[in-house]
């Protein structure tokens, strides 16, 4: 087994292609076209969340406005993350000051640690905070992104493939169990 990471729509093509068997996609709704010789199984939602440096003074609220921070400093990922989050943002009226992109996630958590700026995150980033000095609150309103599995529809007839989808979902069920 081999882990290759891309972004839609390339890894969606990718296994249109066969180089390879399965591709986990997010996709923020209608944000995301799909090959029409993909089968789609999704596996979960998950909300975005706003990284902020511990202290910052909207952590002591349970969620937090994207409107609330407008006047922050900001930092973006990923080109589609970054269109999708430009977006979000204009829905709440404003244009955030980006001051740095990445999509390594380490960088980010570093970056908000040291005070550079703040970010909006899947909520499983979470899960695996590596800094003490970052912390994590549900971005109001309530944006979710979709998490799914990719395959050629006749590949679900492979025994591996079958097995592999059928383990993504059980642990995107006990995921959204917790």
């Amino acid at each position: 087994m081999e882990l290759q990471e891309d972004e839609p729509p390339a890894s969606l093509q990718r296994v249109a292609r066969g180089e390879c068997d399965i591709a986990l996609a997010s996709a923020i709704p209608a944000s995301t076209r799909r090959c029409r010789t993909t089968w789609s199984t999704p596996l979960m939602e998950d909300l975005l969340t706003v990284l902020l440096p511990v202290g910052h003074p909207l952590t002591r609220r349970h969620g937090v406005r994207l409107s609330d921070l407008a006047g922050e400093r900001w930092i973006a990922g990923c080109p589609r993350c970054r269109a999708n989050f430009l977006h979000t943002c204009a829905e709440e009226g404003f244009t955030p000051d980006i001051v740095f992109t990445t999509d390594d996630n380490l960088a980010v958590q570093s970056l908000v640690a040291v005070g550079v700026g703040i970010a909006l995150m899947p909520a499983l980033v979470l899960s695996f905070l590596c800094h003490s000095k970052v912390t994590g609150r549900v971005a109001e309103p309530h944006t979710r992104r979709k998490v799914s599995a990719y395959v050629l529809r006749d590949h679900l007839r492979i025994p591996a493939t079958a097995l592999v989808v059928d383990a993504l979902k059980a642990t995107a069920a006990a995921r959204e169990g917790c």
